[in-house]
């Protein structure tokens, strides 16, 4: 076996898909997205314990003396 021979093993290095880049790429318009709404939004996180508008658990429990 010769150094020009040796390859990564099939699979190991699949190109990441990039969305939002046209009609004809098959993931265009919306990226995946759906339409409208929180999570379609850029820069889209939540902070950790955030429940959509709901009373948070944390806030729901008694207060630890």
């Amino acid at each position: 076996m010769r150094e020009h021979e040796v390859h990564p093993p099939k699979g190991s290095k699949v190109e990441r898909f990039r969305v939002g880049r046209g009609l004809g790429s098959g993931n265009g318009t919306y990226a995946g997205k759906g339409v409208k709404g929180q999570k379609a939004r850029r820069g889209y996180t939540v902070r950790p314990g955030f429940e959509g508008g709901q009373t948070p658990m944390i806030k729901r429990l008694p207060q630890q003396r």
